[in-house]
């Protein structure tokens, strides 16, 4: 929900799995195990948990990225 509703980033389906485009190095070899609520991009190994993808997508520091979810949890 994060990184496709509220960040809009780019995603795929493939083989019925869900990608995004990473924000650090632009790929699409990731995944999302949503038991963990964790995204990885297993090119930079880089694991993401809901603020750090609005942090680095975004641009925000921590206070900015809980504020964003907080924001879009309860409008």
């Amino acid at each position: 929900m994060v990184i496709a509703s509220f960040l809009n980033m780019e995603t795929r389906s493939t083989h019925n799995l869900f990608r995004f485009r990473c924000p650090l190095c632009g790929r699409f070899h990731t995944a999302v195990n949503p038991k963990t609520n964790l995204a990885r991009c297993f090119d930079c190994k880089q694991n993401f948990n809901p603020i750090d993808m609005v942090m680095v997508a975004a641009k925000a520091s921590f206070v900015e990225a809980v504020e964003f979810l907080e924001d879009k949890i309860n409008p």
